[in-house]
């Protein structure tokens, strides 16, 4: 609806004011607001219509200004939030990475360390604790170099043991050898001695052929003696 008509609905009309946005010059918009004249006690007034415009622009210049204001303010707390939630976080994890090395170091794994930061109190106590674990980690070093000792020192003696046990081995095998030679020796005698007898015999019973042959029968038996 045209400024015209409305204004002529207006007129006709029964109301007394009315506010509406119209085109002006060059295209912009306005707020155009007519007030017809009102008569007060005897006068009755002259019909007068009343009209004034803002342009748009200048009407909502103080709201766009609050409106950019707000959205100032709402990106500069938008920024503090992030960098706060950043400093937060790493306030966070750092402690978190320290607790973590801390776990690590309870399982044994000593080169771990904690990075000193924050107060006074808190940097001697990291300190006090880093110094901890090179001194654990110096006297575990010391034991397995000290294991490491020991485990050479018993493997020199159970090689010196091997060795004795080698030594009485052979020891124990030569006398066992000793002692069968020396079974063989008697049960080789004794034989021996029998067919030396008996052929000291032969020549002073050669003419007894019942003697001459007792004398052979001994030896043969003395010979199998020997041989089996």
């Amino acid at each position: 609806m045209t400024k015209l008509k409305t204004m002529q609905n207006f007129f006709q009309s029964t109301d007394t004011q009315i506010s509406f946005f119209a085109l002006i010059d060059e295209g912009d918009e306005a707020l155009f607001t007519a007030v017809k004249q009102e008569g007060f006690q005897q006068y009755a007034g002259d019909d007068w219509i009343l009209v004034f415009d803002i342009p748009k622009d200048i009407l909502f210049s103080e709201l766009n200004h609050v409106r950019l204001n707000v959205l100032y303010i709402t990106l500069t707390i938008f920024l503090i939030s992030i960098v706060a939630s950043v400093f937060l976080a790493r306030s966070i994890s750092k402690p978190l990475d320290n607790l973590v090395n801390l776990s690590q170091v309870a399982k044994g794994k000593l080169g771990k360390r904690i990075v000193p930061k924050g107060h006074n109190e808190i940097i001697t106590l990291s300190e006090s604790f880093n110094f901890m674990i090179d001194s654990i980690r110096s006297q575990q070093e010391l034991l397995e170099e000290k294991d490491e000792l020991l485990q050479l020192k018993n493997l020199k003696r159970e090689a010196e043991l091997l060795e004795k046990q080698k030594e009485m081995i052979v020891s124990t095998r030569f006398s066992a050898i000793g002692e069968l030679a020396a079974r063989i020796a008697h049960d080789i005698k004794n034989p021996l001695s029998v067919i030396k007898t008996s052929n000291s015999n032969l020549k002073r019973i050669k003419d007894n052929p019942e003697a001459f042959e007792k004398a052979i029968g001994r030896i043969d038996r003395a010979i199998d003696r020997i041989t089996h």
